[in-house]
């Protein structure tokens, strides 16, 4: 009931029904309710004149300054409203007379800006803050001179009101009068001594207000006042520039006839005639024409008057400025021309009118690039069609090697492309870095367009500087449409670029099984090896693309039944793990005889296959695809050539020197220091190790005892220690050789990896099932062990001391400090000790010594 009467003053309130509003307060409704704004009956009836529901509600004891949610009180309401009693009844009720909104206005602000004046005289009299300014700096002369109010002007200006206060954007009240065209205002506020020069934050000033709004009376005031023509705003232009933009022509006469600057330019060279231009005002272009204004100035990027005209496609100005042939083949720094801007832009009237006029149509910019290249690079095939018409060499060749066929491909523009082929475009042209135009069509998977240029003479045998072939590009980004189109015209399926890499590989590394099937199903060879030694198969599981390598062990089952050398047995670096992952999925029925290889393939104990994917994900990174054209939708003419410039060098960045396999076979030897009980051979197969920072990732090998047979172990229990291991990385082509001493026990070596400028690390293993194990015990053995390589062949001693704490999953070994000495056939040492504090964290933490070399 309550809430109900409590709306029932409101709605009162706000329609004016006094005898509604005395029954709610007779029977004691509040009447300081709010609604959901936060409006109290007050102030409804304050805003909207009542003035005798607003006496019922003060003698009810209403609380008069109460605000709503935005800070507004019933005194703002009657005073914004000019309800001149109502401020009085307020006022002699002791209503707070400077009471500010959220956004500082007051209820002298609201009036002063409303334009009523006797409310003003009222609150003033009433002490209110004549001075009292809004949170943006704005005081109550500036509200009297937007409205334009001359005689509340003269009232603040009798109260010493400062003419040249400014708000926190720097404009004055003459500058506020002369934007509102408040001829009156902006002559009183002259005559009070108003500073007509003054500027406001970013230099504008009354003049220019005027100006650019078109306001000639309030202009021709300001001149009468002294003000100063050719002053600049913080971005250098002046009134004039002003008015060529907003087309006033008797504006721009009054001026000129004041002396001002008709060749003056802003901060960046602009000129009052390229303001003009570029808008199209005809009628300024002709005028400054006629007063001898200079036509082919330029500005700080070498644009002119005629450029500006044909960027914002101003046909008329274009037609008036480019009588002269001169003219029309001047061109930016960057050496664009008019035709080559109205080309990117698509505007085919533009190029016509150029063309007509004598524009060179074979004029190239700094980087090589024609009218024709840019319109066919943005698939504007209209303008295209206008050019050809007209004579475009459609074979120019860009700095960097492009031509307007390459744009056309590149960006799947289907109608240009059949354009430029029906003009005899030359399908067989390369750029800087080989690609032509049927590779860029196909790496981006525009099949039609690969169609067409094929059609036309495209070679889809061609490769890039790399050796990648058409094919291989399809393949590396999915584009099946694409791939079977090749494979269907006798593409090579098996071609292989400078770092061996098939199209079959690449379409694997990236995990695309549909192109994997569509390949395998047309015969790719499965088995070829980059020249690190990576197959289809081992690229796939290392990226962890399951279905692929699930396909692909399939294929490796259906080939080996044929009596083809199956994937697994071919030689490369991860020829171990195919065998591995093939007994994971039971592939046993792979049984054709292998090939020659460090490995032969033999049963193993058995990894899981979240393991194997575990050290997959510690390979190298893929390098990054090939970097994506901007869109051609919103093109910037900067952005266009850093891509061209990109594609050139891209190889070059992202290509690094393929790593070079190191085949190592080692043989554990007895002596006094380590147990070593013989004969124990490791074979060990080691990829991805480079000479710039020598990088061990992976190890795969074979345990074999005295007869031959494997050495069976659980990996799970086993505890095996490498005590040491010494060799010599070299860049020379061929087989380094490493020694490696066990402790005689079953080897537990997963995975051996290093980092930095560490070959091969020794170690001391922990189980991953010791559940005591808390503590790695301290470790301090000699080794000796024999060096075998080419550059040496001496007896070396080793003393490692390694400390470090181990717990279930990992084991950290920090602060290793390792002394290597070479004892020489005279009987002299030389010792080398290297210090170093690394953290790693693993489930088998290794310690070994950087290099030896001989002294």
């Amino acid at each position: 009931m309550k809430q109900r009467m409590e709306r029932c003053l409101l709605d009162a309130t706000d329609t004016g029904d006094f005898s509604k509003v005395l029954n709610c307060l007779r029977i004691g409704t509040n009447p300081d309710v709010t609604d959901c704004n936060g409006y109290t009956p007050l102030m409804k009836a304050s805003l909207k004149g009542f003035d005798s529901i607003v006496i019922a509600l003060l003698q009810n004891k209403c609380q008069a300054n109460i605000s709503n949610n935005n800070g507004i009180t019933a005194l703002m309401c009657a005073a914004w409203a000019g309800r001149l009693s109502i401020v009085r009844l307020l006022l002699d009720h002791n209503c707070f007379v400077n009471q500010r909104t959220e956004n500082g206005f007051t209820a002298l602000l609201l009036a002063a800006k409303c334009g009523h004046y006797e409310v003003v005289r009222i609150l003033c009299q009433n002490k209110a803050d004549i001075n009292a300014v809004t949170q943006s700096g704005m005081n109550a002369l500036f509200f009297a001179a937007s409205s334009g109010h001359c005689g509340m002007i003269e009232y603040f200006l009798g109260h010493h009101f400062d003419v040249n206060a400014k708000r926190n954007d720097g404009k004055t009240s003459l500058m506020t009068a002369a934007c509102n065209n408040k001829c009156r205002a902006v002559e009183l506020l002259c005559k009070n001594s108003a500073d007509v020069n003054a500027g406001s934050k970013f230099g504008m000033t009354a003049l220019m207000c005027a100006s650019g709004k078109g306001h000639c009376k309030v202009v021709s005031l300001l001149i009468q006042y002294s003000c100063d023509v050719n002053q600049k705003d913080a971005n250098g232009k002046s009134a004039v520039m002003y008015v060529a933009i907003n087309g006033n022509l008797d504006i721009f006469k009054l001026l000129l006839r004041n002396n001002a600057d008709i060749n003056a330019f802003d901060n960046h060279g602009k000129t009052v005639l390229m303001f003009a231009a570029e808008v199209g005002n005809m009628k300024i272009v002709k005028y400054l024409l006629k007063n001898s204004c200079a036509v082919d100035t330029q500005d700080q990027e070498g644009w002119s008057a005629l450029l500006y005209a044909a960027k914002s496609k101003q046909n008329d100005v274009i037609q008036v400025l480019g009588k002269e042939k001169k003219r029309l083949n001047l061109t930016s720094h960057s050496g664009q021309s008019v035709l080559m801007i109205a080309a990117l832009e698509g505007y085919v009237t533009t190029a016509q009118i150029l063309i007509d006029l004598g524009c060179n149509i074979n004029a190239c910019d700094v980087d090589g690039v024609t009218a024709v290249m840019f319109a066919s690079f943005a698939g504007k095939s209209e303008v295209v069609e206008v050019l050809c018409n007209h004579g475009a060499d459609v074979n120019l060749v860009s700095k960097h090697g492009w031509t307007a066929l390459m744009f056309a491909a590149l960006f799947g523009h289907q109608k240009t492309v059949d354009l430029l082929l029906s003009h005899k475009a030359d399908a067989h042209a390369k750029n800087d870095i080989e690609f032509t135009s049927l590779i860029w069509a196909a790496a981006f998977g525009h099949l039609t367009i690969v169609q067409a240029i094929h059609k036309n003479g495209g070679n889809i045998q061609s490769k890039d500087i790399n050796g990648c072939s058409v094919l291989m590009w399809a393949a590396e980004n999915g584009h099946l449409d694409t791939v079977q189109y090749l494979l269907q015209n006798k593409c090579d399926i098996d071609s292989q670029d400078k770092y061996g890499c098939t199209a079959v590989m690449r379409a694997a590394r990236k995990g695309h099984l549909a192109v994997v099937q569509i390949l395998c199903q047309s015969g790719a060879d499965i088995n070829k090896c980059s020249t690190n030694g990576s197959t289809a198969f081992s690229l796939a599981l290392k990226g962890g693309h399951d279905r692929t390598k699930e396909f692909l062990l399939q294929t490796i089952i259906e080939r080996g039944t044929r009596g083809t050398v199956p994937l697994n047995t071919s030689s490369g670096e991860d020829s171990n793990r195919n065998v591995n992952t093939a007994q994971e999925h039971s592939l046993e029925d792979i049984s054709s005889t292998p090939k020659a290889g460090p490995i032969p393939p033999a049963p193993m104990a058995q990894h899981s296959q979240a393991s194997e994917e575990t050290r997959a994900g510690r390979t190298l990174p893929t390098p990054p695809p090939f970097p994506q054209p901007p869109s051609s939708e919103n093109f910037d003419y900067n952005n266009f050539i850093d891509y061209m410039k990109t594609c050139a060098d891209h190889y070059m960045r992202t290509h690094p020197r393929p790593p070079r396999p190191i085949r190592i076979s080692v043989d554990g030897e007895p002596n006094d220091e380590v147990d070593c009980q013989p004969p124990l051979n490791i074979s060990l197969n080691f990829t991805n190790l480079t000479a710039q920072n020598v990088n061990i990732q992976k190890a795969t090998y074979v345990l074999t005892g005295d007869n031959g047979r494997i050495v069976e172990r659980e990996e799970s229990s086993t505890q095996a220690s490498v005590v040491g291991v010494v060799g010599e990385y070299d860049d020379d082509e061929g087989e380094d050789n490493f020694t490696i001493c066990t402790d005689g026990r079953n080897i537990n070596l997963p995975d051996i990896e290093t980092d930095g400028d560490h070959m091969l690390p020794g170690t001391s293993s922990v189980s991953h099932e010791t559940e005591s194990c808390k503590k790695a015990p301290k470790v301090k053995r000699d080794i000796t062990a024999s060096l075998k390589s080419n550059s040496f062949n001496k007896q070396a001693n080793m003393e490692v001391n390694m400390c470090g704490q181990a717990s279930k999953k990992d084991l950290e070994i920090t602060n290793a400090l390792e002394k290597v000495s070479i004892e020489e056939k005279d009987g002299s040492q030389e010792l080398s000790t290297i210090k170093f504090d690394r953290k790693r964290r693993k489930h088998e933490m290794y310690s070994l010594p950087r290099k030896l070399t001989k002294r």
